[in-house]
C-alpha cells in the first residue's frame, strides 16, 4: 500500500474511534438526560379520518403521556411510580375520538377535539404537576384516577368550581386500608387490630387481628351514643385464629369531616385543603374517625373448622340458644369444607378445567401469575396453600383496562406474610414479605 494511502488510513482510524470516546464522554456528561433522550422514542399516529390514534409523548421532567384509541387507554406514568388514568375522560364522536375537558379551565359543555387538545396540553408540556398541584389540573383532562406507589388511590373530577373528590383509597404506616367513596361511605376496608366494642356500653371486649369487608349499608342512629356506623360484610380474624364471619358494624367516632388521610401521598396531594371542613371539593364531605367495630350476625369457627360463637342482633348467643341452631349451623359448615376439600383433590378435575400448569402449582400448595382466581379460592376454602392460611380483600379498582382487586396474605400465625393483585378474574402478581 502506498505511504500516502496508510497515512489516510490511519488518520481515518484514529478519528474515528476519536469520535466514539468522544460521544461516551459526552454521554457520561450529559448522563440520564442524554440516555433518557434516546430511549423515549415518542411518537404520534393518525386514523384514517386525520385524528389522532395513539400516541407517547414524555415531558423533559420524565412524565409518560400515552393514549390508544382502539383499547380506549389514556395512561400517565410519572417516575416515582405514580399513575394516572384518564380514560374515563375519552369519548367518541362523529367526527372522531375527543376528551372531556377540565371545566375549570374550558368553558365548554362540549368534548375537546383529539388533535387540538394533543397539539395544546400534551405536545407544548414541559411537566406534570405533583403534590396538591394535581388537584387543580393534569394536562387540561376533566376525569381521571391517580394510583400512588403506596396504592393509596384518588378518583378526581374537575368542575366549574374545582375539583370533586368522588372516590380515594387511604393507606396507613400500619397497613390499614380504607375506601371512601363521594358521600363518606366505607366502600372497602381492611383494618390491623382494630378494637372490637361492646355496641351497648362501649366496653372494650378485644382487639382483633384483622378486620376485612365491603359495606352493605349505612345507618344513623343511637349506638354508643349517637356515633355513626357502617355495616359491612366479610370477616374479622381474632387472636386464636379464630374467624368471624358475618354482618358487622364500623363505628365512626368525633366530629364529622375530622377524618386525616393517613398516606403520605394523600396528604400531599389533599394539603391543607383537608383542614376545612366546609370544603366540598376534598375530601370528599369527610367521614368521622373509625372507634372501634362491632359483630352483628354471623358464625364464630376456629381453626378447625368447628363454630366456637354465634351473633344475632348485635348479641352473643348463650349455650342454650346457640345449642338449637348449631347442629344447623354447623352442618351446613362442614358440608361445605368437605365440598371444598374434595374439590380441592379432584387433580383430574381441576387439570382438565384450569390445565396443568395451574394444576401442577395448586397442588404443590402455591399461587402462580396468571392462576385463575377461582382455582385459588378453591385453595382458600380448603386452606390448602403453603405460604398463607388465608386472604382479605384491601383494594379493589375498576377502570376501562379492567378490575382489579388487592388481597392482603394472612399466614398461620396471623402475621400479613405478603399480597396478591387480580386482574380480570387472575393472579396478576404474588407478594411475599
Amino acid at each position: 500500500m502506498p505511504l500516502p494511502q496508510v497515512w489516510h488510513t490511519l488518520y481515518y482510524i484514529i478519528m474515528r474511534t476519536s469520535f466514539k470516546l468522544l460521544a461516551c464522554a459526552l454521554g457520561i456528561i450529559l448522563g440520564s438526560h442524554y440516555s433518557f433522550s434516546q430511549e423515549t422514542k415518542d411518537y404520534y399516529k393518525f386514523n384514517d379520518k386525520g385524528i389522532v390514534s395513539e400516541f407517547q409523548q414524555t415531558t423533559p421532567d420524565g412524565i409518560r403521556i400515552t393514549y390508544n384509541e382502539e383499547n380506549h387507554l389514556g395512561l400517565i406514568f410519572y417516575p416515582d411510580g405514580t399513575q394516572v388514568d384518564f380514560s374515563a375522560s375519552l369519548t367518541q364522536s362523529f367526527d372522531g375520538a375527543r376528551i372531556w375537558p377540565n371545566r375549570k379551565l374550558y368553558d365548554t359543555y362540549g368534548a375537546l377535539p383529539m388533535n387540538d387538545w394533543y397539539k395544546e396540553n400534551i405536545r407544548k408540556a414541559g411537566s406534570a404537576p405533583v403534590g396538591a398541584e394535581m388537584m387543580d389540573n393534569i394536562f387540561g383532562i376533566k376525569q381521571l384516577t391517580i394510583v400512588f406507589p403506596d396504592n393509596s388511590q384518588v378518583t378526581i373530577e374537575y368542575e366549574e368550581y374545582g375539583a370533586r373528590v368522588n372516590e380515594y383509597t387511604d393507606i396507613s404506616e400500619e397497613g390499614d386500608r380504607l375506601c371512601i367513596n363521594r358521600s363518606s361511605e366505607i366502600k372497602i376496608l381492611n383494618l390491623k387490630n382494630p378494637a372490637v366494642v361492646d355496641p351497648e356500653t362501649g366496653a372494650l371486649t378485644k382487639h382483633a387481628k384483622f378486620a376485612s369487608g365491603v359495606n352493605i349499608d349505612k345507618w344513623y342512629g343511637n349506638i354508643l351514643n349517637g356515633y355513626e356506623s357502617a355495616f359491612c360484610k366479610g370477616n374479622v380474624i381474632t387472636d386464636d385464629g379464630s374467624t368471624f364471619t358475618g354482618k358487622y358494624g364500623v363505628l365512626l367516632s368525633g366530629e364529622k369531616r375530622n377524618y386525616a388521610p393517613k398516606s403520605q401521598y394523600l396528604v400531599a396531594l389533599f394539603g391543607d385543603r383537608s383542614k376545612k371542613s366546609d370544603d366540598y371539593t376534598c375530601p370528599p364531605y369527610g367521614i368521622n374517625n373509625i372507634a372501634g367495630i362491632f359483630l352483628i350476625n354471623g358464625t364464630v369457627v376456629n381453626k378447625d373448622n368447628k363454630i366456637v360463637a354465634m351473633y344475632q342482633d348485635a348479641k352473643m348467643l348463650d349455650e342454650f340458644d346457640m345449642a338449637s341452631v348449631l347442629a344447623v349451623e354447623q352442618g351446613k359448615l362442614d358440608n361445605a369444607r368437605a365440598a371444598a376439600k374434595k374439590a380441592a383433590s379432584e387433580k383430574a378435575s381441576i387439570t382438565s378445567k384450569y390445565g396443568s400448569k395451574y394444576a401442577d402449582a395448586f397442588f404443590a400448595g402455591k399461587v402462580i401469575v396468571g392462576m385463575p382466581w377461582k382455582l385459588v379460592q378453591i385453595g382458600l376454602e380448603a386452606h390448602s396453600f403453603k405460604s398463607f392460611y388465608t386472604a382479605l380483600l384491601s383494594i379493589e379498582r375498576q377502570s376501562s383496562s379492567g378490575n382489579r382487586q388487592l388481597y392482603s396474605l394472612i399466614g398461620d400465625d396471623l402475621s400479613t406474610v405478603g399480597h396478591i393483585w387480580v386482574k380480570n378474574g387472575s393472579v396478576e402478581s404474588v407478594t411475599y414479605y
